[in-house]
């Protein structure tokens, strides 16, 4: 499909439909939802064709297209759409986050950064793919009102309360997964319940439109999004992102949300099913931690929105020899995992603990072992933690020196997971 269809597609979908019929967005008394939306999507389509890293996956119109068609067939328990559920400003925000969400993941632009982060920004610089997709959420902003200031018309709404709150909207897909059972908090959700408040929304409302956001992109992972033949194109992109292409190839068919079922098939590449057993796993845990961390706050939008993600592993598909990538050919499972993040896998460490001598060990020592190539956070430090220390661990941990157990704690609060992983196996291995 070419792009001009694309775009059109997105403009007449039911989304955009819907947020066509607010009158939030206005310039001099005037409402430009229409012309809003079209110059957001040329722009998203400008960017992808002059910047965006062939190494990435689809961040394009593509992936714009994808997440409007899936919230507009999203159909609740009782087979209403969900959009339906919305008024015309709530679809309108969410509308605005949909398309603009990923645009910093098509632009390189350091002056987009606030101020404030520039030099520090630089300071933690490694390579440029990694540091736009590490920045892309806190350049939004600027972003955006440098691409509006090309706009005789659009360039006034910087400022607009409904614009604020739909930008600030856009930027919470980087904060989820919330990991608790509360409506997720912290500055950027402060900031948006507090737009919100100025143009008559609640925080609740707001909180299930950002659980729609970050829920349909977290579906939009699957082989559309990357044409694993260019990845053999581009043999020295960073792991992460080589990992993250491979991870889009084992989804065939974009899900969709019917009923608030999601139906996803895992396909592992030809000749390696045995190896990937660790990466499925994984991926089972990452999407039904999903299913647990966005199901309560997305039925803050209503009762009747439930979210369950079925996950099943299918017959291999028909990825390329994998093995002719650097580094993935005697390795591929291990590369895969390294697009997860560490708390992830530190959960389902801790899930595999609980089952005592039943786990599979390989499994959980090929996890243990990408946990310690990891960058790993505060959080999942307490999660490390509770690895160490929960079931079955509890006796060993008790028994080790008291100078020993000191250290393991220390180094697994200062982030030195290695270190940490390490006293730990010593101390197994004499016990033994």
């Amino acid at each position: 499909m070419s792009n001009r269809l694309l775009i059109d597609e997105v403009l007449s979908s039911t989304l955009l439909m819907a947020a066509s019929r607010s009158d939030n967005f206005k310039v001099d008394g005037n409402v430009v939802n229409n012309d809003l939306f079209r110059f957001l999507l040329d722009s998203a389509d400008r960017l992808a064709a002059n910047t965006q890293f062939s190494e990435f996956t689809e961040h394009g119109l593509l992936h714009i297209a994808s997440l409007v068609r899936r919230v507009s067939t999203w159909t609740t328990g009782r087979g209403q759409l969900l959009v339906d559920t919305l008024d015309p400003t709530e679809a309108a925000i969410l509308a605005f986050a949909f398309v603009t969400h990923d645009l910093g993941m098509l632009s390189q632009n350091a002056d987009d950064l606030p101020a404030s982060e520039r030099i520090t920004s630089a300071q933690q610089f490694v390579d440029l793919p990694s540091w736009v997709r590490k920045t892309h959420v806190t350049r939004l902003p600027g972003l955006l009102r440098r691409l509006l200031s090309a706009h005789e018309l659009l360039k006034q709404l910087p400022g607009n309360d409904t614009y604020e709150c739909s930008v600030t909207l856009a930027m919470t897909h980087q904060e989820w997964p919330p990991r608790s059972s509360e409506a997720p908090k912290g500055p950027l959700f402060e900031r948006l319940c507090k737009h919100g408040t100025s143009i008559g929304m609640s925080s609740e409302r707001l909180m299930g439109l950002a659980a729609a956001l970050a829920v349909c992109d977290l579906l939009d992972e699957d082989q559309s999004r990357c044409d694993i033949e260019a990845l053999f194109g581009n043999k020295h992109a960073t792991t992460l992102n080589r990992a993250h292409w491979l991870r889009h190839s084992l989804i065939a068919k974009p899900p969709t949300i019917e009923r608030g079922i999601v139906e996803i098939e895992l396909q592992p590449p030809s000749s390696y099913e045995t190896e990937i057993l660790c990466v499925s796993e994984l991926m089972k845990y990452h999407l039904k931690q999903a299913e647990l961390e966005y199901s309560h706050v997305l039925g803050l939008l209503g009762e009747d929105i439930p979210l369950t993600i079925n996950i099943k592993v299918g017959a291999s598909n028909n990825t390329p020899n994998v093995s002719e990538l650097p580094y993935f050919s005697q390795a591929l499972d291990t590369q895969l995992l390294r697009a997860f993040s560490s708390h992830e896998i530190i959960g389902l460490l801790n899930q595999l603990d609980m089952l005592g001598d039943s786990a599979p060990a390989d499994l959980k020592r090929k996890l243990q072992f990408v946990l310690t190539l990891l960058p790993t956070d505060m959080d999942s430090m307490i999660g490390l933690r509770t690895l160490f220390l929960h079931g079955g661990k509890q006796k060993q941990i008790d028994n080790m020196k008291e100078q020993t157990r000191r250290d393991m704690l220390e180094f697994a609060q200062q982030g030195e997971i290695m270190r940490a992983l390490k006293l730990v196996r010593e101390y197994q291995y004499e016990s033994n």
